[in-house]
């Protein structure tokens, strides 16, 4: 993979036997985290923002927080990234999203939501 591939601030995330990335302009790419052969490579997201927080992964679900404050939910593994649900919160995400226990914790410019059980 060449660096202009790679995420300005976010971590990979490891799930799975792969590695998922997303970038800015909503560009996902996963790999085979044992080869590096990519399942996909690039992949627009509908939320073709700036990413600072970092992917998080829980029940099969991969959870996105661009920065104008978007959270996409792709389902893990497959060829393409398969969109699950899409919120627009309208301000800014710049932290990691938490998941704890069956609870999803996400911070915005001025709130803390938690969602689940």
């Amino acid at each position: 993979m060449k660096p202009h591939g790679l995420p300005y601030v976010p971590s990979p995330l490891f799930y799975d036997g792969r590695v998922y990335i997303i970038r800015d302009g909503g560009m996902m790419s996963s790999f085979d985290a044992k080869t590096g052969k990519a399942f996909y490579l690039q992949e627009r997201l509908e939320a073709a923002d700036k990413y600072y927080a970092s992917p998080i992964v829980g029940d099969g679900r991969i959870y996105l927080a661009s920065v104008p404050g978007k959270l996409t939910v792709v389902k893990a593994g497959g060829e393409k990234p398969d969109i699950l649900h899409q919120a627009n919160f309208e301000e800014r995400i710049f932290a990691t999203p938490a998941l704890v226990g069956a609870r999803l914790y996400l911070r915005t410019r001025t709130k803390l939501y938690s969602f689940g059980k």
